[in-house]
């Protein structure tokens, strides 16, 4: 078994390491923990993605993302961008951007 392998095992085993009174893994130990480990389907598969993925991909929570808010699922009209001229009026600007669009189309201007 490659060391990358081994890390993530010996990672979930950590109770068993601090029991020692040294606190060091020893070579018959590691070589115990490598024997006892089951190696079916599950525990290859949780070793390739725990040694394959940052931990950042491996913490997203799936369901979140399935069920997440759609709230913003729609793109509103606009009809260009007016320029505010540092005027620090932002708010203001991107609301009347936002509703010229529908006013031009009330009225029929391009």
């Amino acid at each position: 078994m490659a060391l990358r392998h081994l890390i993530p095992l010996l990672c979930l085993l950590a109770p068993v390491v601090f029991a020692q009174n040294d606190g060091s893994l020893s070579e018959p130990m590691i070589k115990e923990i490598q024997q006892s480990f089951a190696k079916d389907r599950n525990s290859n598969a949780a070793i390739n993605l725990l040694t394959a993925n940052t931990i950042k991909y491996l913490a997203i929570d799936r369901d979140k993302l399935i069920h997440r808010d759609k709230l913003f699922n729609f793109k509103l009209k606009d009809a260009g961008i007016t320029n505010q001229q540092n005027s620090g009026r932002c708010w203001l600007f991107s609301a009347l951007n936002l509703y010229s669009a529908d006013i031009m189309t009330k009225l029929k201007l391009s």
